[in-house]
């Protein structure tokens, strides 16, 4: 998984730091500090990275099975209520240790409150990006913005694998003045803007009453669309919203499995997004609505559901399905330079998968195949983020 999606075999990976220093044959650990890791017979590949959650409410796995979005949110805001930050940090935690254990090594979360998240994730060896979300709904904005902006900007900061950014729930949430608010604070410090868009059909019905315009286009009519804003759903879109989209170099977070679950109705007009070139990555969303952190399965739906929606084997080839789960994961986040591919100079966030004990018949021409449709989570044996180990022998370090 580098640049020109090359399959290396019977290589070595030199880490130097927390950066790849070199991929090839017979390099040898020279250091006597070296940790060697063992990958005989095993499929090595960046770190996976899940576009799209929210860890804070990892305890509501299975709260509200077989309903719509109104009512499954009713039940979800409910329970989220009686949640303490104990609670929470307990629901971060968790869920951070299911995304290591399944190869996911960056995550997108959108939550609120979200200091009890960060005083779990800031324990782990994950690396993040970490947004608290303003709903309109919840009133006093400048409250909302307020107490972001002072987990945002805190100076005492202690991991380098965290960022931050500043989510904007939805635009049924969000007034004109909220989101352009928020989109005003984020430019200022150039944070990725994820928001829910264009979810339901309701929703995209609603913005058109109430706007005159569709949601992508209501959108770029605000000035909230731009490089760092992450469309997440992104389901009830147009061609047209798609070539504004494009226009604006933003990219999106495509979830299949939670709008699946949720019946969302549609699906998301992905091969239109790829002919546009609109960078999309993957996303779990939360356990409530899934049920899962793993994104193997959440690659495997993706091909099935596009391929049956098409009517065309040819959609969604495994290639670009782990494109989603990696590179093109990192560029919907700015983060293509630093990760997403097995690179000298880039950072070594590398995942090992053990198919082999499986005994099935393993070359070059079914790798990804196998990666896609035939694995999940459970067979992750290693993980490194950053250069250190997270995951030894399918337990966490």
């Amino acid at each position: 998984q580098n640049k020109t999606r090359d399959i290396l075999e019977h290589v070595d990976i030199e880490i130097e730091g927390n950066k790849i220093k070199r991929i090839g044959k017979n390099i040898s650990a020279k250091e006597k500090q070296s940790q060697p890791i063992d990958c005989s017979d095993k499929i090595v590949m960046p770190g996976l990275i899940n576009t799209h959650t929210h860890i804070g409410m990892h305890s509501l796995r299975g709260i509200c099975d077989d309903e719509e979005l109104p009512a499954w949110l009713d039940k979800v805001v409910a329970a989220e209520k009686k949640f303490t930050p104990k609670q929470i940090e307990e629901n971060a935690a968790h869920a951070c240790e299911e995304m290591l254990l399944s190869g996911t090594t960056t995550f997108v979360e959108m939550y609120t409150p979200l200091a009890p998240v960060f005083s779990a994730v800031k324990k782990q060896n994950i690396r993040a990006i970490l947004c608290p979300v303003i709903y309109g709904f919840l009133g006093n904005v400048k409250k909302q913005l307020t107490d972001a902006t002072k987990i945002i900007e805190q100076k005492d900061f202690p991991s380098s694998l965290i960022t931050f950014g500043l989510g904007a729930h939805s635009i049924y949430t969000c007034d004109e003045e909220t989101l352009l608010a928020i989109k005003k604070y984020a430019k200022t410090k150039k944070l990725l803007t994820p928001i829910h868009l264009a979810e339901t059909r309701k929703e995209r019905f609603d913005c058109f009453d109430k706007h005159k315009k569709l949601p992508a286009d209501y959108l770029a009519a605000l000035g909230f669309l731009d490089k760092n804003t992450l469309l997440v759903h992104s389901i009830w879109l147009t061609k047209g919203e798609i070539r504004v989209i494009k226009q604006h170099h933003s990219s999106a977070a495509h979830c299949p499995v939670s709008n699946m679950k949720l019946s969302s109705g549609g699906v998301t007009p992905l091969m239109e997004m790829f002919d546009e070139e609109v960078i999309v990555g993957l996303g779990t969303d939360s356990v409530a609505s899934n049920n899962s952190m793993d994104m193997f399965k959440e690659m495997m739906i993706c091909g099935l559901l596009h391929k049956q929606h098409r009517w065309d084997p040819k959609a969604a080839p495994v290639q670009k399905l782990i494109d989603m789960a990696t590179i093109d994961g990192a560029a919907a986040i700015g983060m293509e330079k630093d990760i997403g591919s097995l690179e000298a100079g880039k950072k070594a966030d590398i995942v090992c998968v053990d198919v082999v004990s499986s005994h099935w018949p393993l070359h070059s021409e079914n790798l990804l195949s196998h990666l896609v449709y035939a694995t999940n989570g459970s067979y992750v044996s290693d993980v490194v983020v950053d250069g250190k180990v997270a995951i030894k022998n399918k337990k966490v370090c």
